[in-house]
């Protein structure tokens, strides 16, 4: 539950051995079956969920931690930006 940065590499050739020099550790995820390899898409979103799990399992999205003003002004922030992006 601490903060990380998570680097992925494709599935022939997996992350550069000068990335990986840089890196504190890494992590496998399991397969059973005839899968081996896993699309960097589907990689990507197991990853993501498993770290989602992890903190919510740690209490860290058990309160709103922003008021409803703060929603709001947030809310309605992100709306000005996608206008002026979809443009």
């Amino acid at each position: 539950t601490e903060r990380v940065a998570l680097v992925f590499g494709n599935e022939h050739k997996g992350v550069s051995e000068t990335l990986l020099q840089h890196c504190d550790g890494n992590f496998i995820i399991p397969q059973v079956g005839m899968v081996q390899s896993l699309n960097i898409s589907v990689a990507c979103a197991i990853t993501l969920y498993e770290a989602f799990r992890q903190k919510e399992q740690a209490g860290h999205y058990s309160a709103q931690q922003l008021t409803g003003a703060e929603a709001m002004a947030l809310m309605q922030q992100w709306s000005r930006k996608k206008k002026h992006y979809s443009k």
